[in-house]
């Protein structure tokens, strides 16, 4: 044999014995991957709906929900750092504020995606 062979071979069975170390450490990986079936189907989020009575409930500095364009957002993490202040963001606080949020050219519904909590009834 050549060099170039036998280096060759050399590495196909390193990597064959690391493959056959792998599955022996980690077990074999068709096994932990899980079957869609019938009985086992990803399930898709439950998106919950509130009334505009249960938003009502969220009106203080501990918990502020606001709905806009009929989707409801808790946006109490904004209320200290809101560039308006406290007073401003707290008139949105367990109100429908479609409106006075639309009046304000800096706001972008998209900003708030990740405190989105229900759509209203």
């Amino acid at each position: 044999m050549k060099n170039r062979e036998i280096i060759l071979w050399t590495v196909i069975i390193a990597l064959v014995g690391a493959i056959i170390l792998y599955f022996a450490i980690n077990g074999n990986s068709s096994q932990n991957i899980p079957k869609i079936t019938n009985k086992n189907k990803a399930t898709i989020p439950t998106i919950l709906s509130y009334t505009l009575a249960d938003v009502s409930k969220h009106n203080n500095e501990t918990s502020c929900w606001t709905i806009i364009d009929g989707k409801i957002y808790d946006i109490t993490s904004y209320i200290y750092s809101h560039p308006a202040g406290v007073n401003k963001i707290m008139q949105g606080c367990g109100i429908d504020s479609t409106r006075m949020y639309g009046r304000v050219g800096a706001h972008d519904v998209a900003r708030l995606a990740n405190t989105f909590v229900g759509n209203l009834k």
